[in-house]
Parts: structure tokens; sequence; C-alpha cells
């Protein structure tokens, strides 16, 4: 659902990741490694307070791990966006947890 509006007003190449809820296996973290690295990954829209993919754990939470420790958050002032409270509405409500926009090439 995060996507959807990504995909929806973009001409660029977007994913969704983890499926509706965000604890499908979809991209793993071996696909994130390998993007990344070749250059074909920048920047990934993540949730920020964890929402249900961090509780369910698995693949998800290693996911979300894995982008944490790899990517840099981007401060929401950089690309026009307003820092808000996670779990707010305005950036994916309670089921979302917040969302935080990170940079992949940052730290590579």
């Amino acid at each position: 659902m995060a996507a959807s509006p990504f995909i929806l007003n973009s001409d660029a190449t977007v994913i969704g990741m983890g499926g509706f809820i965000g604890i499908d296996d979809a991209p793993t973290v071996q696909q994130l490694k390998g993007w990344t690295s070749s250059g074909h990954l920048r920047f990934v829209l993540g949730s920020g307070g964890g929402g249900v993919s961090a509780m369910m754990g698995g693949t998800s939470a290693h996911r979300s791990q894995w982008i944490k420790e790899n990517c840099t958050e981007v401060p929401a002032a950089a690309y026009g966006g307003s820092p808000t409270a996670p779990g707010s509405p305005t950036t994916g409500g309670l089921m979302m947890g917040g969302t935080t926009l990170y940079d992949c090439a940052a730290k590579h």
C-alpha cells in the first residue's frame, strides 16, 4: 500500500516490499544486497516504527534490520517532507508504523 502512490505517479522503477502488511519475504536481504551493490537500488521507503512487520519477525524483520544497518536515513527536509511522529496518519498510520526514507548508496 505504501508504494502505490510512487508506482502510480512516477516513471521510476518502484517495487513494493513485504506485501500487503509487510510480512512477505520479497525481496529478500540477499536481493537487497545485490541490488545495492550493483547500483540498481538507491532509496528505500521503510517502516520507521517497525509496525506489523517488525512484530511478526522472520524475513521482514531481517530486511528492516539490514536497511537500518546499511542505509542512511534521509532527513524529511531534504526531500520536501515534514517530520512527523511514527504512527501518525500522515506517515502511514498504526499499521505502517510511520515511514522513513533511506538512502542505500550513502554508506557504500
